[in-house]
């Protein structure tokens, strides 16, 4: 009975709730009992009312416990709520009436439903991380197939399919935070047969020829060495798209090498501001702690809508930064079993604890997120069924 009017609301349909409540249901009824005659007796006796609080509150925990597990279970994303509500009120007629050879249909309309690609990104998308395996590509829509895109991980087929996807045939701002071949080696996909507008590139040369490599690929394309304090806003089917350029500062830098290698490179890594409409993104490649506390110090950060964590997630992160953002969506860009142990476990729980929603694309494939921060997501599993 509730199904369909949660559908209507909210366009999830939860494969767990029925199972949940079928589980709880036999604490519920002392709870409600014990719980309301306590209420009643706690205006003449409080001692009394709380020692019979005390006698359900393991019941309660009981509750609690059901609630936190199965939360965490992916529910049906339905593109359409109350297209949603109106088969789930069909179904459950036809179950009430008994009408098994409809219902047999309604089953087998169903599958075809499930094993025909659903519609991704959705027509309202507004972000785009796309699934590029260990590497990083971000698409802001700025609509009529014209998009900026911040890096292009490292393969071309890949980014070039995911721009297909998103009908992405011009880009107005291509952004190479820095030069490593997991942000750059996918760049030929990202321009073929797309026009390039202008492109930003990191102010560090480094490694010299992915760098040579990627300037000769983009041609004439216009190309320019962003720095902190610049901005540009274009216009978009959602109003004005502002990006501002955060770091790296005109000065030379120099920090404390991490573990591994390339640390002076991703820490001349672009990180960018994007408000677009309503919602507030921020990006900064591999920026490690070093960088990151020193961007802390010379900007303002303000709590934002989307995070596109640093280093694909890795523990090499400046917790007061992501305290700071402190973002309702968290995206991590990292290939599934890859030998770099990214995402990292502090990483994620430093990420929840804030109550931010970690979405990572070696689990959840490619994400797409629109104004009012709905998620899609689309992988590359052979019954292509969209969980959010």
């Amino acid at each position: 009975m509730c199904t369909p009017v949660i559908l209507a609301i909210s366009g999830m349909f939860s494969l767990v709730s029925i199972p949940a409540n079928m589980i709880a249901e036999p604490v519920v009824a002392p709870i409600t009992i014990i719980g309301f005659i306590a209420a009643l007796i706690s205006p003449f006796s409080q001692s009394v009312a709380h020692l019979l609080l005390l006698s359900i509150k393991p019941l309660a925990a009981i509750i609690v416990w059901i609630s936190n597990s199965a939360s965490s279970i992916p529910v049906l994303m339905l593109p359409r709520s109350y297209a949603g509500a109106v088969v789930a009120i069909l179904i459950t007629s036809l179950i009430w009436l008994r009408k098994w050879r409809l219902l047999l249909i309604c089953f087998a309309v169903g599958i075809l439903v499930l094993l025909v690609p659903g519609r991704w990104p959705g027509a309202s998308w507004q972000i785009v991380n796309c699934n590029v395996a260990q590497g990083d590509s971000l698409v802001i829509n700025l609509g009529k197939g014209s998009a900026i895109v911040v890096d292009v991980g490292p393969d071309a087929d890949l980014i070039d399919n995911c721009l297909r996807d998103l009908g992405v045939k011009r880009i107005a701002l291509l952004v190479l935070s820095h030069f490593h071949a997991d942000h750059v080696h996918g760049l030929s996909g990202a321009t073929s047969g797309r026009e390039v507008s202008t492109t930003w590139i990191s102010n560090n040369g480094e490694p010299k020829s992915e760098m040579d490599t990627a300037l000769l690929l983009l041609g004439d394309t216009p190309t320019h060495l962003a720095t902190a304090g610049e901005s540009v806003e274009f216009s978009s089917y959602r109003g004005k798209v502002k990006i501002e350029v955060l770091w790296p500062t005109n000065s030379v830098n120099s920090f404390t090498a991490m573990p591994g290698d390339g640390s002076s490179v991703n820490n001349s890594s672009i990180a960018l501001m994007i408000t677009v409409g309503e919602l507030r993104i921020f990006t900064a490649g591999d920026l490690e702690p070093p960088a990151q506390e020193a961007l802390m110090q010379s900007t303002k950060l303000a709590a934002v809508d989307i995070y596109k964590v640093s280093h694909h997630g890795s523990a090499y992160q400046y917790l007061p930064l992501i305290e700071a953002l402190r973002p309702k969506v968290a995206l991590i860009s990292v290939g599934l079993g890859n030998s770099y142990g990214h995402p990292a476990a502090s990483t994620i729980a430093a990420l929840i604890q804030l109550g931010t929603k970690v979405m990572r694309t070696d689990l959840d494939g490619a994400i797409a997120i629109d104004q009012s921060l709905k998620i899609r997501t689309k992988r590359d599993d052979w019954w292509n069924i969209s969980w959010g």
